[in-house]
């Protein structure tokens, strides 16, 4: 029944991938590129503050995060390409914070995962959880 059911697993999520794959991207960004949407409003506090207050950053975003942070919220789809490090992470979660709805990230890196979960939960005030046959229901507490 187990091997069933992580059989049944990667099925929905081979499909969700497909689904998602099979949408074309509306906006690529690349390193270095800051392109700032001045049309754009924001509902609730801005980028820089919630920056500065959730997630205890000061030293302000990287060339381009903004703009990520901005297209995800307009409902865009980004292909985010930066170097190990850069900040791709907090792009996604900063703009989960400004939607009503239900965030799914998908991430092939285990440490990754159970350490940006543990984040969220435990310093970021995200709600979020993984969702792997390779993790227990208790890792991301």
């Amino acid at each position: 029944m187990k091997e069933a059911g992580k059989t049944l697993m990667r099925a929905r999520v081979r499909e969700y991938i497909h689904l998602l794959l099979s949408v074309p991207l509306t906006r690529m960004i690349n390193e270095g590129e800051d392109l700032m949407l001045s049309e754009f409003t924001w509902q609730g506090d801005p980028p820089e503050k919630l920056l500065a207050e959730r997630f205890q950053i000061t030293s302000g975003f990287h060339p381009g995060q903004r703009s990520i942070i901005e297209s995800l919220v307009e409902g865009k789809r980004v292909l985010a390409i930066q170097r190990t490090g850069w900040g791709k992470s907090l792009c996604y979660q900063m703009a989960s914070l400004y939607c009503p709805y239900l965030t799914i990230i998908f991430s092939p890196l285990k440490a990754l995962m159970r350490d940006q979960c543990q984040r969220c939960n435990t310093i970021y005030a995200i709600p979020s959880a993984i969702v792997s046959s390779d993790f227990s229901d208790m890792c991301c507490k």
